[in-house]
């Protein structure tokens, strides 16, 4: 999945450095966490960003996070998101290097990541939340169709996957 989004991004990206665009997508996901390895309940929510150098350099080193409950859109917490220290740069050959293009195309994943305790108690709530990043500040190509160009991705959990081990593994979820 995360492949397909860096080759969506990839492709955004080529198509797009014409009009001097600095973020070209991203993803949210929900992984078992690093550091808090071993707790019952423990999270790690990240949000990556696919940029330019120059975007790269401008995007903050936190991020507000915000969990919030679908169910009447309340904010149950919000938090702050640290972003890696070292992106990773892919490089990529560009085939329209032959129209007056550049020849290679760098991209920085650039992950912002925060773990935690994702306790029943207070996540229990069977409709489910969803985690979405406050935009960041980074300068992208305005156009005509679009009235907000800032970047928000979001990640829905329920706690029917956090919680419960599923008895029909053949849903796609663990089991």
């Amino acid at each position: 999945m995360l492949r397909l989004v860096l080759f969506i991004g990839i492709t955004f990206a080529a198509a797009t450095l014409s009009y001097a665009q600095k973020l070209f997508g991203g993803s949210f996901e929900r992984q078992a966490a690093q550091s808090l390895a071993g707790q019952p309940y423990s999270y790690r929510f990240a949000c990556t960003f696919y940029a330019d150098e120059a975007a790269k350099n401008t995007l903050p080193n936190q991020l507000k996070f915000s969990i919030i409950r679908k169910r009447d859109n309340a904010i149950v917490r919000e938090l702050a998101a640290t972003r890696n220290a070292n992106p990773v740069k892919n490089t990529f050959t560009n085939d329209c290097s032959q129209l007056g293009a550049a020849a290679s195309i760098d991209l920085y994943s650039v992950v912002y990541a925060y773990e935690m305790i994702v306790s029943p108690a207070e996540f229990g709530d069977p409709d489910g939340f969803y985690v979405v990043n406050e935009a960041p500040p980074v300068p992208r190509a305005a156009s005509a169709n679009v009235q907000s160009p800032k970047l928000v991705l979001y990640h829905w959990f329920s706690p029917q996957y956090l919680f419960e081990k599923l008895d029909d593994a053949d849903d796609g979820r663990a089991g």
